[in-house]
Parts: C-alpha cells; structure tokens; sequence
C-alpha cells in the first residue's frame, strides 16, 4: 500500500532512480515553469515470461492547474520515445492501485488494459500473550 513519504525520504529514493543506468526523468513546462516530471526505467521480466524486459513508469506527477492540458501525455510520450529506442522493450508494465479510478483512466486513456489482477489479503494473526 502507498504511504506518505517525507520529502527528505522522496528525494533520496528519487536520487536512486536518477542513478540508475536503465531510467530516464522528464520534466513538462508549461507556461514558463515546471509543470511536473515522470520517470521511466526498464526492468527483467521473471525468467518464465517473456518478452525478457519492459518498460515502467517510476513515478508521474503533475500539477493541478496543469492536469487536462496534454502535460501528462507529453510526458508519457517523452518516456514512451526513450524506452522504444531500447533494444528488446517492446512494451510497458506497471501496477495502479485498484481504488484509483482517476490514475487508471488516464492510463487507459494512453492504451494500457490490465494484464495481471494482483491480489492480497492479510494473514491470519493470533493474539499472542
């Protein structure tokens, strides 16, 4: 499940991806200023499904004035245009959360159907005293 991170917590983990050799971050402008940004990676697929690697999406953020203006999309299309110059990325992969029906019609808006249902459930706790 998400959870509120600190900013501090955000921008290191944030770092991590900027290090890494297979992401890319894109940033929109609009109207003279940062209207948000988006990060892509490529990752292996497990070793009984193929294609062997795809693109996802790290992280997606833009902001509340800019949102409905085509800064989502551009920015999807900007990392879209990076992983498709990857050798063997043929595809994305990426988990939305189920209750956030917002996220995923904008997904699908940009042509993503699910793919795999993945479900949870907590386990069974005894009290222990």
């Amino acid at each position: 499940m998400p959870l509120p991170v600190s900013e501090a917590e955000f921008l290191a983990q944030f770092a991590e991806v900027l290090r890494r050799a297979d992401s890319a971050t894109f940033v929109a402008e609009m109207d003279g200023r940062p209207a948000g940004f988006i990060s892509g990676g490529i990752e292996q697929n497990p070793p009984d499904r193929l294609p062997r690697r795809h693109a996802t999406i790290g992280y997606l953020y833009v902001e509340e004035d800019a949102r409905r203006r085509g800064a989502g999309r551009a920015l999807f299309e900007a990392v879209a245009g990076w992983a498709g110059g990857t050798e063997g990325v043929a595809h994305f992969e990426m988990a939305v959360i189920s209750a956030d029906e917002t996220a995923a019609a904008f997904w699908r808006s940009l042509g993503f159907t699910p793919f795999i249902s993945r479900l949870w459930a907590p386990l069974p706790v005894e009290d222990i005293e």
